[in-house]
């Protein structure tokens, strides 16, 4: 079960390796857009937000836009101007996943979850763009990636302990209503009052299916919640003149 949460969730880490365009963030998350244009600004230069007393560095955005600006202009085989990245909200929704992450990291904290080293090792060195021809884990792909896309070793390692924190709470949502292929099998013999009933292989994936949209629904829901009760409390503030800097085109 924790490898399809995995396989369809993603995670933070292999998307800043990867282009993954974050439409989830437009709709489900629309709210925050209006927290983002809302907040008050009193926040130092070094800070681009804060939630719940967390601050969300300067340093730390500007390396997620820097990496979703390229991989956009990857993607779209050109160079992606400021102005272009204003009008796609690429700012925002860059903030608007930073600030998710954060609470999300926040409820695996009070939960009590932590990510030991060997967690930490074997999540590095099992990721795709690691690996050599012999799928085995190389260093030297590893730090040329990193370099590639200007990160640090540390920052790097935060974001998959931070993306592991998070797996574990949605770990939490799954379990209470997704059912494996096993259990799809069974409650399909039991209705059908044969033990010898054979079930199509799309039924078993669909219904896996409802049940991953029905727990990332719930879990989605849950942190939208969270974000609205801080923002409602104040608990959410945005540097708004610095947002602003990246927000603005020059028309």
């Amino acid at each position: 079960m924790l490898n399809y949460i995995r396989k369809y969730t993603g995670n933070w880490g292999l998307k800043i390796i990867y282009f993954i365009v974050a439409l989830t963030f437009l709709g489900g998350f629309g709210g925050i857009f209006g927290t983002l244009r809302s907040c008050g600004s009193g926040i130092s230069q070094g800070t681009i937000a804060i939630v719940n007393r967390d601050a969300i560095s300067t340093d730390r955005f500007n390396r997620a836009y820097r990496v979703m600006l390229n991989n956009y202009a990857k993607q779209f085989k050109g160079e992606l101007t400021p102005d272009v990245a204003a009008s796609m909200n690429i700012p925002k929704i860059v903030l608007t996943n930073l600030i998710t992450n954060e609470v999300g990291v926040q409820q695996a904290d009070a939960a009590g979850f932590i990510v030991t080293s060997e967690e930490l090792r074997d999540e590095i060195s099992h990721l795709p763009s690691f690996l050599n021809k012999k799928h085995q884990f190389d260093p030297r792909i590893y730090y040329a990636v990193l370099r590639e896309n200007d990160i640090t070793p540390d920052n790097f390692q935060q974001n998959i302990t931070e993306d592991l924190l998070t797996l574990k709470v949605k770990k939490l949502f799954f379990d209470s209503v997704f059912l494996n292929g096993s259990e799809i099998k069974m409650l399909y013999t039991i209705g059908n009052k044969s033990k010898s009933a054979v079930m199509p292989r799309d039924v078993v994936q669909a219904d896996m299916q409802f049940s991953y949209d029905m727990a990332k629904y719930a879990y989605d829901s849950w942190i939208h919640g969270l974000i609205d009760s801080a923002e409602a409390g104040g608990g959410i503030e945005i540097n708004t003149p610095l947002l602003a800097k990246f927000t603005q085109t020059s028309e």
